[in-house]
């Protein structure tokens, strides 16, 4: 093997290394994505039940106070 290839075979060497060391950190980042989704998963069933309950009661309060309000009679 001349030098030429050897300095190739380096060079190729160290660019595979640093594509490992991408696909390794891409691999952390989805994991993190993953965890993250995971773990909101049922938090916007929680947000639309106490939405839903503040428009419930919302209208009820109005309800009531319209009733009671005085209408300049």
């Amino acid at each position: 093997m001349t030098g030429a290839e050897s300095e190739k075979i380096g060079v190729l060497t160290a660019k595979v290394a640093g594509l490992e060391k991408q696909v390794e950190q891409q691999g952390e980042l989805l994991r993190e994505v993953r965890d993250t989704i995971i773990a909101t998963k049922g938090s916007w069933k929680t947000l639309v039940a106490i939405g839903g309950l503040l428009m419930a009661l919302s209208s009820l309060v109005t309800g009531v106070v319209l009733k009671f309000w005085p209408q300049g009679h």
